[in-house]
């Protein structure tokens, strides 16, 4: 992790989630998001399991069990609420031009509030990616949270979704001398992003454009 975001943000284990921490502070700064929070919400995906056995003693045989499994847990980067004005635009709920960049959970009937949970993960020749194995081990993860809690993980690599979205705009600064960092997906600010989505809608109702990307 670059020292300086280290300094800044002890919390975090990697730059990438710094990163999307600049995203959830330029969506709470537009009213897109309620709350958050990193790494307090935790989830069972295995029960732990005992399994019987009879220990022959001196003049009895008593029944026995041993741990055969211990119980996992999962903890996720961050959690998002969203505001209601973020449906349609970053959360499924009203018409689109395309497809949300995340699943709130309204989607599961569950909550009038949108959530969505992220894991973020570094970019494919990033460190971070080449020294994480829970690039492994996430796929699974997601599918037994999805089995055991009925919740989607999305698994975010900030600089692939700042190109989808928007860019925020402490990322287009670099870390130590603050100059501008170079870009190679053209920059929109939240606001930017926000407005296309919704004129690209008006678009494509009055010309049946599909899309405005």
């Amino acid at each position: 992790m670059n020292e300086h975001l280290k300094e800044e943000y002890p919390q975090y284990r990697s730059d990438e989630e710094v990163y999307f921490q600049w995203y959830i502070d330029d969506l709470i700064e537009e009213g897109f998001i309620d709350k958050w929070n990193y790494e307090e919400e935790v989830y069972t995906i295995f029960d732990s399991l005992k399994l019987p056995w009879e220990e022959q003693m001196k003049t009895q045989v008593s029944s026995r069990k041993f741990g055969a499994i211990q119980k996992s847990t999962y903890r996720p980067d961050f959690n998002l609420y969203w505001e209601d004005k973020a449906k349609g635009i970053f959360i499924s709920g009203i018409p689109s031009i395309q497809k949300p960049a995340f699943a709130g959970s309204e989607f599961l009937d569950l909550t009038d509030q949108g959530k969505s949970t992220i894991d973020v993960k570094g970019a494919g020749g990033s460190k971070a990616a080449k020294k994480n194995t829970s690039v492994i081990t996430f796929p699974l993860k997601q599918r037994l949270m999805w089995i055991r809690n009925n919740i989607f993980v999305h698994k975010v690599v900030p600089q692939e979704l700042f190109e989808k979205t928007f860019t925020p705009y402490r990322y287009i600064f670099t870390n130590q001398s603050g100059a501008k960092r170079k870009i190679k997906w053209k920059v929109r600010t939240v606001s930017e992003y926000a407005k296309m989505m919704k004129d690209g809608h008006k678009v494509r109702e009055e010309s049946g454009q599909s899309s405005l990307f």
